[in-house]
């Protein structure tokens, strides 16, 4: 008789390879939104200091009104550079485009994961080089789903018959 055993071989990545090193869309998209998610405590944060020191007249909070100017132009970019804008194109993009359109997957996955990575940790929201390079990506991605659709006979998210 063998006395060998079988032991169940678990597939599912570590924790960190599985979020930093995902090509998966849906995985992308996920990241994005809790990009999303954690920049918008941070400007509801600011949102908040900015009412407390609004109901009264006079300056409650900050000595130099400078500060508030300041707090008031942060508010708005990390809003809307680091909230609406990760959620609504990085990511409902990632997850409902490749949906839409039929593929399997993105064009270029992994050039999507280092630009998440990278607009994490970037200080400077209005940086050029993210925004220059995920446009890049959308061209090449377009250019890539063009030329599979050509070659397999129609745009993936057509009429099916």
């Amino acid at each position: 008789m063998s006395a060998t055993t079988s032991t169940a071989v678990d597939d599912k990545p570590p924790f960190v390879r599985r979020w930093l090193f995902s090509t998966n869309h849906k995985d992308i998209g996920t990241l994005y939104l809790v990009l999303s998610m954690l920049s918008g405590v941070l400007g509801t944060g600011l949102s908040v200091l900015l009412r407390a020191e609004l109901q009264e007249p006079g300056l409650q909070f900050f000595a130099d009104p400078n500060l508030f100017n300041v707090v008031v132009s942060s508010h708005g970019l990390v809003m809307i550079f680091f909230v609406i804008m990760p959620a609504l194109i990085g990511g409902f993009g990632n997850w409902f485009v490749p949906i839409m359109i039929g593929s399997p997957g993105h064009g270029v996955p992994a050039d999507e994961q280092h630009l998440v990575l990278a607009s994490g940790h970037l200080t400077c929201p209005v940086h050029p080089v993210p925004n220059l390079a995920r446009g890049l990506r959308f061209l090449r991605s377009q250019r890539r789903m063009d030329a599979l659709s050509a070659l397999f006979g129609g745009w993936p998210a057509g009429p099916r018959r």
